[in-house]
This record gives C-alpha cells, structure tokens and sequence, in this order.
C-alpha cells in the first residue's frame, strides 16, 4: 500500500511539472483597426479558464500552451477566438469595430442576435449614457433612446426621478413601460448609473409578446455590470 501510494503521488508531481513546462508566458496587445490599443478588453485562456482585462496601453501577460486558443470581447467590437499553434513572446490581436446590425438585443428572458431580430427597439449602451452629468439613473435615457418619452416633474431631491412613456404619450391608456434590470423588474431610480451597462428599450408587440397584456405599455430591459475574477480596477469620476 506504501509503495502504490509513492507511485500515485510521483505520477502526480509528473502531471505537474510536464503542465507547467508546456504553458510559457506571453504578452498580447489588442488593437483596432487603426492601430490604437484598447483598454478594458475582456479575455479568456480556455486551458486554464483564466480571465482578465488588458490594461490602458492594451496589454496583457497570460500563461498559455501550444495548441491553446484565447477569447477575446470588448463593448462595441467583433468577438474574437485566436487559436494558438506555437507560442510567441509577443501577440498583436485586431479587433473590428461592429456594424450597426452587428451585436445582441437584451430581450425579455433572453439576448438575441441583432442580425436575426425583427422587433422594434432601441439599445444604448452604458458607456454612452454616463457622458451626460446625473445621478438618477432614469434621467439619463431621455434623448438617447429614439422613441422613448422621458418627463421629470420635480428636481427635488429623492423625487427628481423621471417617468416614461414609450411611442408618446397616446399609448394605450398612457401606461408606463415595464422595467426590468438583470431580469428582475425593479425601478432603474435604485441603480447607480456607474453600474449600467446598456439599456434597450423594446416598442413592439413583437418584443413584449412574453409579457402578455403587461405589456402593453412597452418594456425597458437593462443590464449591469459584472466583475472578472482575478482582476483589479479602480475608476475615479470627478
């Protein structure tokens, strides 16, 4: 029994050692098409399943081996997987900026392709919406989402929230769209605006079917942000 266990761990330390020879250290940039790094890009490494972002001048050192592929997503661009034949000390990746059809709709219960997508919405996108200096959450959609009505009755504070209406004002019975943030209806006044990732606003029948007669005044869907393990990042906004 002594010895079968003396095998089992030197198999062990083997597995090891062989593992750890065949991941090296590389260092990737990513770029778009003109050239300039992006920041902020999201990768994984699908042998080990680590996650990170690259920093500010679009780099980042990952351990990988031969025969790995890398998953490269950033907001507004292509998603992209680059498989990995014989390891390099240093990668440039690309990465192509998406066409306005290109993308997934937040739809209810779902993200849906925009290419495949016949409702009628509007999207924004978090990064988009933090430009415009507020700290109400719903006083930022106004203007940015084609088709929706925003009207702040009051800037008292706690009672300067914003109320909707999607395709005016004549909609049936003036009823407020439904919201629904990471899936869970619940007001958007209660969501920092940090926090938001993207807003979609769905205006037809099409989009709200799963609703049912709830429905009928429309739907907001937004979602926040999510961490990435192993990663640090600190934001300051002045």
């Amino acid at each position: 029994m002594h010895c079968l266990k003396i095998k089992i761990l030197l198999f062990i330390s083997c597995i090891s050692i062989f593992y750890a020879q065949a991941q090296q250290k590389t260092r990737i940039t990513v770029t778009n098409q003109r050239g300039n790094p992006l920041s902020g890009v999201e990768f994984k490494i699908h042998s080990s399943g680590l996650r990170g972002v690259t920093e500010v001048n679009g780099t980042a050192q990952v351990l990988v081996s031969d025969q790995d592929s890398i998953t490269l997503k950033a907001e507004s661009y292509v998603s992209k997987v680059i498989g990995i034949s014989k390891i390099q000390e240093k990668m440039v990746i690309t990465l192509s900026q998406l066409k306005p059809w290109e993308g997934n709709i937040e739809m209810p219960w779902m993200a849906q392709d925009k290419r495949y997508s016949t409702a009628a919405v509007s999207v924004v996108s978090g990064s988009q919406l933090i430009k415009n200096p507020e700290a109400n959450s719903s006083n930022l959609l106004g203007g940015n989402l084609a088709g929706l009505t925003s009207r702040q009755s009051s800037s008292e504070p706690g009672y300067d929230g914003a109320t909707f209406n999607i395709r005016g004002f004549s909609s049936y019975n003036a009823l407020s769209p439904l919201v629904y943030v990471d899936g869970v209806e619940r007001d958007i006044q209660q969501i920092d605006p940090l926090e938001l990732d993207g807003v979609t606003i769905l205006k037809d029948n099409a989009a709200n079917g799963a609703f049912g007669i709830r429905g009928s005044g429309r739907s907001i869907m937004a979602t926040t942000k999510r961490g990435i393990a192993n990663t640090n990042e600190i934001s300051l906004v002045a």
